[in-house]
Parts: C-alpha cells; sequence; structure tokens
C-alpha cells in the first residue's frame, strides 16, 4: 500500500470477502445496475481480484471496470484480465508529488509499462 501524504484514503489494509461481494454485484445486475467500478486502495491487491473481474464479465451484464495507482500493474494482469474488464481509470499525480513508498518525484504510472492498459482495456486518467 502506497502511504501518499495527499491522500484522503485511510492507511489500513482493508479486506472484503469476494463471495459476499460476487452477491452484491449479481444482485444489482439482477435490479438494472450497468456497471461496477472497482476501487481505493489499490483493487489489484485483493488475493482474488482477477477471479472477481472474469467472474463478474461471465455471469453478469454489468461493464467492469476498476481505479488504480498502475505501481503492480503486470503482462500478467493484462493477459488475465482482458476481455473481462471494460474499462481502467489510472490515477495519476503530477511531477512534484512523491511518495513515502517511492521517494522521488515523478510523473506516475506513465514512467512504467503504460502500453499494458492500452492491450487490456480503454483506459482513462485521474488527475
Amino acid at each position: 500500500m502506497l502511504a501518499c501524504s495527499y491522500c484522503y484514503a485511510p492507511k489500513t489494509p482493508g479486506s472484503l470477502d469476494a463471495d459476499r461481494l460476487a452477491g452484491w454485484l449479481r444482485e444489482l445486475d439482477e435490479n438494472g445496475c450497468f456497471w461496477c467500478g472497482l476501487r481505493r486502495w489499490g483493487p489489484t491487491l485483493h488475493r482474488r481480484f482477477m477471479e472477481i473481474c472474469r467472474e463478474t464479465a461471465a455471469t453478469t451484464n454489468l461493464a467492469v471496470t476498476f481505479t488504480t495507482h498502475a505501481h503492480r500493474i503486470t503482462p500478467m494482469h493484462r493477459d488475465r484480465l482482458k476481455g473481462s474488464v471494460h474499462f481502467v481509470r489510472v490515477s495519476m499525480d503530477g511531477v512534484g508529488a512523491p511518495t513515502r513508498r517511492c521517494g522521488e518525484d515523478r510523473l506516475r504510472p506513465f514512467d512504467r509499462g503504460w502500453k499494458l492498459f492500452v492491450e487490456m482495456a480503454p483506459f482513462g486518467i485521474n488527475l
């Protein structure tokens, strides 16, 4: 978990039961919801994140989206999520916004493999 000083999110890890979440997503779909957006505290860190995305896309009519700071996105994420995720939002900090974990001023995450998003799903930027 990153520890950006300007972030409003609590700095404590949380957990959400994947089976409970799957039930909520089915219920939302049955009641006419159009999409689900997985976000906060790096959803890709959840041990069943990719499974949740794939199962939701396969068993509901919901568009699956997620928001990430992209520090831990790998080619494995791209390969396993392609076709199951309909849109990705990438949170970016500007130059001059250091994080305690990274310890340097930089524009993130496009200094890393941003092409992974292009190959996974349409994406947008949160600033």
